[in-house]
């Protein structure tokens, strides 16, 4: 009887590690994607700024030119 109790008790903690592992994997990948979203965000802003400053800059440019 004791044996078995200790099987289910283990089989138990197990199954709880596992979804626990689970669990911690999907945050993880939900952590990369907003990462990896945050820093495509930062890339457009960039861009955006640069090309922004480039129409200012261009017509000065071409009027010196």
């Amino acid at each position: 009887m004791n044996l078995a109790v200790g099987y289910i008790a283990q089989t138990l903690q197990t199954a709880d590690e596992r979804e626990a592992a689970i669990a911690n994997e999907r945050r993880r990948r939900v952590h990369e994607r907003r990462a990896v979203e945050a820093e495509r965000a930062e890339r457009a802003a960039r861009t955006a700024r640069t090309e922004r400053a480039g129409r200012r800059r261009r017509p000065t440019t071409a009027a010196a030119g």
